[in-house]
């Protein structure tokens, strides 16, 4: 299984969705693979924001290695699924990958509380934990729907 977490410019909640993910698949499913990128090349190639390097760390994941990716540079069809941290990055991609709609959700699709991962780039470490608080929330909801009411 082939997993993509998408955000705008690829250096704040995809890669915190995408590690935190990997964390909680890596023992039980090492198969599952799952990336970030972003739907916008603002940040492509850039490390992680800082502030999204230290909340990793503060959880026990490490994130310093990231590199933004723009998402026009990967093959979408080589994945199962592909989690928009938000509403806007889902409409960007219904829109540009039409082919592909029935691949794509929000991250919190899978939960109880259907949400959006508040961007926080232009806010606090208040706004990071905030935004990891509902990233971690829609991953083990995901996981659970995934990995242990679908076996």
């Amino acid at each position: 299984m082939k997993i993509l977490m998408v955000c705008m410019g690829n250096i704040c909640r995809s890669p915190l969705a995408e590690s935190y993910f990997k964390s909680l698949t890596a023992k039980a499913y090492p198969s599952v693979q799952i990336y970030s990128a972003g739907t916008h090349d603002y940040h492509d190639g850039s490390p992680a924001d800082p502030r999204a390097i230290m909340l990793a760390k503060e959880n026990n994941i490490d994130i310093t290695n990231h590199k933004a990716r723009y998402i026009n540079k990967i093959n979408l069809l080589m994945f199962d699924y592909i989690f928009s941290m938000d509403l806007n990055n889902l409409l960007f991609l219904s829109a540009h990958f039409i082919a592909l709609k029935h691949r794509q959700y929000l991250l919190t699709s899978f939960s109880n509380k259907l949400e959006v991962v508040p961007d926080p780039y232009y806010g606090d470490i208040n706004a990071f934990n905030q935004s990891f608080k509902v990233i971690k929330a829609g991953c083990r909801s995901l996981y659970e729907q995934l990995f242990i009411l679908n076996k």
